[in-house]
């Protein structure tokens, strides 16, 4: 099994050479040569085989450059529009002080903290009506909205009109009252009928697991899940009313996101210590709708199929997207753990090379010889 190695209580990542995990070293830095040239916003890319990081690159060139854009006009045009429509410039940044934002990848970190409100009784159920833990909007939310449950927000089928349509998440961001905004949407369908991508689903999500546990989605994501990982260097934005935006903008060094990936992968194990329930992880992972793009969806996780070019044989892949290349890839069969950041490009996203790179290389790499 993959490990994570726990060292004065300090948990870090092994290191190991590509070669004695069995991938082709040679075949693998061809891949990311050509996805810097297909995809040159990318700034890293992070593959744990056997429960080794065996390949940690970054695009040398492209932090500096950053650096140097966001600090002059990049800059000014993120304060610019935080002006006009009134929201924090970290809504679009792509770094907060060395952290990366990895955008809705933090839905599936959320999703973990969902099974740690289950493992620690926080939340009895995900039968729970989501209207519960805000009475103070209850009188105002219309009847239908009594019947949104936890795992409803969980499998993205609350039946509200998704934010994503209509540039209504700068409106939700310009608002002063997030929840409030939500709770106020217009229904698509039923609450557990159909499935539609809703960064809403996710934030109330964050506000159902502040309210249930007492404490911020931060802080109980700091006391379960980051500090047993060693996770300490994070950012995670919040709205007006102090809820952490659960869908976006949590910000963390790309070592510390594969780590979430490895997590996952051990079943909800970090070395010894059970940090997640291995039930929660399954369920979590079962297929529990079917989106828009073809890739089925479990509690804030893609679940699909990706094809090796060499063999053609499909693997089955576990992953969390956010625009501008932020990826998490969980491939249980090769054991493998893969994480990518990059720049958001504001409509010149080539992040689909990311799956090129893994189709052509990476599974090539790793499939026997």
């Amino acid at each position: 099994m993959s490990e994570l190695v726990n060292d004065n209580e300090s948990f870090s990542l092994k290191k190991s050479q590509m070669e004695a995990e069995g991938l082709d070293p040679v075949l693998v830095n061809k891949g990311f040569d050509s996805l810097k040239e297909e995809f040159p916003a990318i700034y890293s890319l992070l593959v744990i085989k056997n429960g080794k990081l065996v390949f940690e690159k970054y695009n040398t060139g492209i932090y500096p450059f950053y650096k140097n854009i966001y600090s002059g006009l990049k800059k000014a045009q993120y304060r610019g529009m935080g002006k006009i429509f009134r929201f924090s410039d970290l809504s679009f940044r792509d770094v907060y002080d060395g952290k990366w934002n990895i955008r809705s990848v933090t839905k599936c970190v959320l999703s973990l903290l969902a099974g740690v409100a289950v493992d620690k009784g926080y939340i009895p159920s995900l039968d729970n009506r989501v209207i519960g833990y805000f009475p103070e909007y209850e009188s105002q939310a219309a009847r239908e909205k009594n019947n949104i449950r936890i795992r409803h927000l969980l499998s993205m089928k609350s039946g509200l009109e998704s934010i994503e349509k209509r540039a209504m998440s700068i409106s939700m961001i310009k608002s002063s009252d997030w929840i409030k905004f939500i709770l106020n949407l217009n229904f698509e369908s039923t609450p557990g009928e159909k499935f539609s991508f809703n960064t809403a689903d996710s934030h109330l999500l964050s506000g159902v697991l502040s309210r249930a546990s007492g404490m911020s989605t931060l802080e109980l994501a700091q006391k379960y899940l980051f500090k047993p990982l060693n996770i300490n260097s994070v950012y995670w934005e919040n709205d007006p009313k102090g809820f952490h935006f659960g869908g976006s903008n949590l910000f963390m060094l790309p070592v510390d996101l594969a780590k979430i990936g490895l997590l996952v992968l051990n079943g909800g194990m970090a070395g010894n210590n059970r940090i997640i329930s291995a039930e929660w992880i399954n369920e979590s992972m079962s297929k529990a709708s079917i989106a828009e793009d073809g890739y089925s969806y479990g509690y804030c996780w893609r679940i699909g199929n990706i094809k090796s070019e060499k063999t053609g044989r499909n693997y089955q892949a576990y992953s969390g997207s956010g625009a501008g290349g932020q990826r998490l890839y969980i491939i249980p069969s090769l054991d493998i753990v893969m994480v990518t950041v990059g720049r958001l490009t504001f409509g010149f996203d080539r992040s689909f090379s990311i799956e090129r790179f893994m189709e052509k290389y990476l599974l090539p790499s790793a499939e026997e010889k």
